[in-house]
């Protein structure tokens, strides 16, 4: 495996683990605002699911903004980076919570999400850092 792929797949498990820290914590102390498994997967299982569908698209999102920016020939400073990945958390999870049939991750409202997103995008971002 070389260097690129090798930190493109440990990027994308310290996302999954993060996305699942939270998640999990999220449904652990606010069940009312989060909810995990449906009629068809687990509570395990769904928390499994959605974190990685959150994980993948997080890493889209990360990579194709990276590419607009290169083609734009944009500067994006630190605080443009936690703005675009607090945005993208947060619609992503309001996606992933729509899809609650699918994926078994319901949430109460977009506040919820815009609230799971914090905690997500600084410690996203503290990886981000570590890693250039």
């Amino acid at each position: 495996m070389n260097k690129p792929d090798k930190q493109l797949t440990q990027t994308i498990f310290f996302f999954l683990l993060i996305n699942i820290l939270v998640i999990y914590l999220a449904y652990l102390f606010y069940p009312i605002f989060v909810v995990l498994g449906n009629q068809t997967f687990s509570t395990l299982i769904a928390l499994f699911i959605s974190a990685l569908t959150l994980s993948l698209v997080q890493m889209g999102a990360a990579s194709a903004l990276e590419s607009l920016a290169r083609q734009q020939k944009l500067k994006l400073k630190m605080s443009h980076w936690i703005l675009i990945r607090l945005f993208a958390n947060t619609a992503a999870l309001w996606l992933i919570a729509r899809l609650a049939g699918l994926l078994g991750l319901g949430l109460a409202s977009w506040v919820v999400a815009l609230s799971l997103s914090f905690p997500m995008t600084i410690i996203q971002h503290l990886i981000a850092q570590r890693k250039r």
